[in-house]
């Protein structure tokens, strides 16, 4: 259990979901809680300190600051190794799944805020977090859901394939956020060398646009999703017009709720409830 001081003074009627930044420039989401509370969650913490707090006072709610950190995996663009001083002289807990604790450590993640967990956990009163392992390389990345009294968010990126486990704890959604990452027709055109358009387009490397909404429309089909966010797209091999269509020509209403995740800028924060109408797919 990670300590209570986490959640100890959030409300949590309601929550809301920004992404600072996605793509292979640096990853980082903030999930905040309630209206009273001036900590947050980071998920992934591919940007710079620097770089999260100045994103965080265009973006969020102002007085913010980083109660934990939920890591998918250890790549440079999902931690950015200044966070080891910053952690260093403002500790917070920094959460990864149990088959990715030697790689954290290696990438300068402080021992004492290490937390290393499997499968479901308790973030204090708060929340309850699932940690789900998707495939990615060689040892995997994470899929999260965080639940709380606002309602469920599914938060996956960097996976070559949606697997079973996944889409199993991936039910009863209000949001969802998950990799749309390339094109394929752009991916095979593109220069890039044949092994690593091979990896990109494995099952462990990333979704492409259409493995993308295949997985949404598998969820909201066991969910009632109020907000659905497309992650970590390509630069040179993705479009967001490419990834929303995708979404589009599977159902119009979810696209109609659907934020597309850019590199360099932040999203507009996406607030969501228990009491919240869900999107009708139909």
């Amino acid at each position: 259990m990670l300590p209570d001081r986490i959640g100890s003074a959030m409300d949590g009627t309601f929550a809301t979901l920004t992404v600072l930044g996605s793509g292979s420039s640096g990853n980082s989401t903030v999930l905040s809680f309630g209206s009273l509370s001036r900590k947050c969650l980071l998920l992934d913490a591919g940007l710079s300190p620097s770089a999260v707090r100045r994103k965080m006072a265009q973006a969020c709610v102002p007085g913010l600051v980083v109660g934990a950190i939920l890591l998918t995996h250890l790549d440079s663009d999902h931690w950015q190794r200044g966070w080891a001083r910053q952690l260093e002289r403002n500790p917070v807990p920094v959460v990864v799944r149990s088959g990715l604790r030697g790689a954290a450590l290696d990438a300068g993640v402080p021992s004492s805020c290490l937390r290393v967990v499997a499968d479901t956990f308790q973030l204090g009163s708060l929340a309850s977090v699932t940690a789900v392992a998707v495939p990615h390389d060689d040892l995997g990345s994470t899929a999260f859901v965080v639940e709380s009294a606002a309602g469920r968010i599914g938060y996956t990126t960097d996976l070559g394939e949606c697997p079973r486990a996944m889409l199993d704890a991936f039910v009863d959604l209000d949001v969802l956020g998950i990799e749309s990452n390339y094109d394929p027709d752009m991916q095979r055109s593109s220069p890039r060398p044949a092994f690593l358009k091979e990896r990109i387009m494995g099952p462990h490397g990333h979704l492409s646009n259409d493995q993308c909404a295949d997985a949404v429309m598998a969820i909201a089909e066991r969910s009632a999703l109020q907000h659905l966010l497309l992650l970590h797209l390509s630069r040179d091999c993705n479009h967001p017009a490419l990834a929303r269509r995708a979404i589009e020509l599977r159902s119009s209403a979810l696209a109609r709720c659907t934020v597309v995740a850019l590199r360099g800028e932040p999203t507009r924060p996406v607030s969501f409830s228990r009491g919240a109408c869900p999107v009708e797919l139909a």
